[in-house]
């Protein structure tokens, strides 16, 4: 290629190829305007072994090509430790838009220029060239020119593009990072490579320490999880020893402000990399139960937090932790009813592979409240321990947004309304097997409740309930019914495929038998009471009660009922009853009642005449005209009776008969008019009071008719009075 050499020699004699130099006095070589010789055309001279190592190493493993201009000079000087003369050679290379790439990393620059020194002491670089936009600084010392020379150099590049040409040219473990992360962008690079001598006998140089530092400056790269992309990225990285140190790297994660700081192991795939994001979309669906059509019923929270993490992964390929704090800043809270939402949601969690901690959870429905505390499981799956508390909710809609759809029917048949608080506490409980199963035990409170199997008013309603998958527990129940009326009740419910089933006790206190009270009762036992006319104050004791639903609801129970200042209509009426009954009674799906139960009055009026210790049988089957009162005895008027009952619930009518002995006459028959009262016509006023005989009476008497009206009775009989005037 056209050149300009110029050289000039001073000889000290007639070169010798053996000892040339030895003659050599002064010495400058200049060339200008000259072009790298490269493969394939100046392979010979490429590969001359008359070339200095140095020199080959840079023609082979840099591969420039361009023009460069060559200035050397060599002078004899004294050389103190032989104290002789030596010759010193040093030059000066000069690149002039020199084209060159290492042949290790294969990244090509382009437009090199620069001064590479050299002389005994070494090699002294300081280039610059270009990659595309990218500009880029060579400066350093390379010790001497031999294979296992030390040196330290330094490489500086500003706004270099993360393409394919720079992640072609990394090496094979680098590459593979690129290719998980996936950088675009462009950074500013510092490289530097150091060295120490080694001997030159050795067969492989000696290690070279590499130190990176790098700023990427509106970059994106792929982060934590596939299809994650932090965008808008900068932030300072340093390559050493192996390693990748993450230095606050800021950028935006699917548009939420982010910082990721750590270390990744570049061949051994371990990480420690910490990370914060500010408001992140969140959206969590809990799957509680499998509807009939196979779609989940879920509960969802759609909403922002600040997220605080660590992702670490060490020992076996693949083996990754995280860790997250979660902060919850807003969102809402959907139940089963999509058409009801808890807003200002806010809270703490912590979440890990293996679980996730609630330490705080708040949220707002109108005046309701809702918290939570506890843990949910991770992704390889497991038990809730979970706390929710819910205060002031509106009762009738809270069933359709928290309970799953499977007891939502059974739930919402109890009826609450008003406002309430809920406390719902989840827990795994082990069976028998040794295999836990997930129950949930809830405490609730309610201004109303109207059951629809038992229609009853009741306020101020407490209860505490357990659900397991076998069915639900009712441990503990209380409610006011009227004024001062008093209910508890306990039992279990179950479902199957067949329908649900019932067991249960229960108690009143103080029930007044209201004509609500009455009409809450199945169909058939309120018109029973209805015709009985029942009315008094209730004490009521219910064991073993069973409800059932085949086809309709069948009701099963037996206890003891104790009635104050009651009244009954038997025909004749049954007043200032203080007493009680104890039996069972049955309530088939159709609505048919059968009573079986024994009764006992301790004190009472009937038709007005004191009754004392009267004790019977009461029975009644669906189908049966009459309810029966049947082995009726007891004391009335101070002597004896018995008897039988008989009343039509449908159409009121009765039959009664009733045997007496020593019944005191004077409170038997109607009272006397008063001593001063005028005597009525054909009435004979005694003379004394004293001179009237308390007589008694034994007979029979029997009577039929409507109790609603007085004109139909009929009857008959016969009695004996005793030692009486009348």
């Amino acid at each position: 290629a056209p050149a300009a050499f110029k050289l000039t020699a001073d000889l000290a004699a007639l070169l010798e190829p053996a000892a040339a130099q030895d003659h050599v006095v002064s010495a400058e070589l200049n060339v200008t305007g000259m072009h790298f010789p490269t493969r394939p055309g100046d392979a010979a001279f490429v590969d001359s072994p008359r070339l200095p190592r140095s020199v080959r190493t840079v023609l082979n493993d840099f591969r420039p090509s361009g023009l460069f201009s060559l200035l050397v000079q060599a002078r004899r000087v004294w050389d103190a430790e032989t104290g002789g003369e030596r010759l010193h050679v040093e030059g000066w290379l000069d690149a002039q838009g020199v084209r060159c790439r290492y042949h290790t990393f294969p990244y090509e620059f382009t437009e090199a220029r620069g001064r590479t020194t050299f002389s005994p002491r070494g090699l002294d670089l300081d280039l610059t060239a270009r990659h595309g936009p990218a500009h880029a600084t060579a400066t350093g010392h390379v010790n001497r020119a031999a294979h296992a020379t030390g040196f330290d150099l330094t490489i500086s590049g500003t706004n270099v593009p993360l393409d394919g040409d720079l992640a072609a040219a990394l090496p094979s473990k680098y590459r593979r990072l690129w290719e998980q992360t996936d950088p675009s962008g462009s950074c500013d690079v510092t490289v530097r490579l150091q060295r120490e001598d080694g001997p030159p006998e050795l067969p492989e140089n000696p290690p070279t320490e590499t130190f990176i530092s790098a700023d990427l400056g509106d970059g994106s790269s792929i982060l934590l999880e596939p299809g994650k992309r932090l965008e808008q990225a900068s932030g300072h990285f340093e390559i050493a020893e192996g390693f990748i140190e993450i230095q606050d790297l800021r950028g935006y994660l699917e548009g939420s402000p982010a910082m990721i700081a750590g270390t990744v192991g570049v061949d051994s795939g371990e990480a420690d990399v910490r990370i914060a994001v500010s408001d992140v979309p969140v959206k969590r669906s809990i799957s509680v139960e499998e509807r009939a059509d196979d779609t989940p019923a879920q509960i969802n929270f759609d909403g922002q937090a600040d997220v605080a993490g660590r992702i670490h992964t060490a020992g076996e390929p693949g083996t990754r932790s995280d860790a997250y704090v979660v902060h919850l800043r807003r969102g809402t809270l959907t139940g089963f009813d999509p058409e009801l939402q808890w807003g200002d949601c806010h809270g703490r969690l912590i979440i890990s592979d293996r679980e996730s901690v609630i330490g705080s959870f708040e949220a707002r429905q109108g005046a309701a409240r809702l918290t939570a505390a506890g843990t949910l499981p991770g992704s390889k799956g497991g038990p809730v321990t979970l706390d929710v508390n819910i205060a002031q909710a509106e009762m009738e809609t809270l069933a359709r947004q928290l309970v799953p759809p499977r007891w939502r029917a059974q739930v919402e048949a109890l009826g609450l309304a008003g406002l309430g608080d809920v406390q719902l506490r989840l827990r795994p409980e082990s069976e028998p097997e040794g295999n836990p199963q997930q129950i949930a035990e809830i405490q609730l409170s309610a201004e109303r409740m109207e059951p629809s199997a038992l229609p009853l008013d009741m306020s101020d309603i407490q209860a505490q309930a357990r659900l397991t998958s076998d069915g639900v527990e009712i441990v503990e129940a209380q409610a006011r019914c009227g004024e001062a009326g008093q209910l508890e009740a306990s039992g279990e419910l179950s479902d199957s495929e067949n329908g649900w089933t019932a067991r249960f006790s229960a108690a009143a206190r103080d029930v007044d038998l209201s004509p609500s009270v009455t009409e809450a009762l199945p169909a058939e036992l309120a018109r029973i009471v209805r015709r009985l006319e029942a009315q008094g104050r209730l004490q009521l004791e219910i064991t073993g009660a069973r409800l059932a639903e085949r086809d309709g609801v069948a009701w099963n129970f037996g206890g003891q009922l104790v009635l104050s200042d009651g009244a009954l209509q038997l025909g004749v009426p049954l007043d200032d009853i203080e007493g009680g009954l104890s039996g069972t009674c049955r309530i088939d799906p159709a609505g048919g009642v059968g009573l079986d139960g024994a009764l006992r009055i301790e004190s009472g009026t009937l038709a007005g005449r004191r009754l004392a210790g009267l004790a019977g049988e009461i029975h009644y089957r669906a189908g049966d005209r009459w309810v029966r009162l049947d082995e009726l005895r007891g004391q009335i008027c101070g002597g004896d009776a018995v008897g039988f009952v008989h009343v039509d619930p449908v159409t009121s009518e009765y039959e009664l008969s009733v045997t007496l002995q020593n019944v005191l006459v004077d409170e038997f028959l109607p009272k006397q008019p008063a001593q001063d009262a005028a005597p009525l016509a054909g009435q004979r006023r005694f003379a004394r009071a004293g001179a009237m005989r308390r007589g008694v009476l034994d007979g029979y008497v029997f009577l039929r008719g409507h109790a609603d009206d007085p004109a139909s009775r009929q009857g008959g009989g016969e009695l004996r009075v005793t030692g009486a005037s009348i």
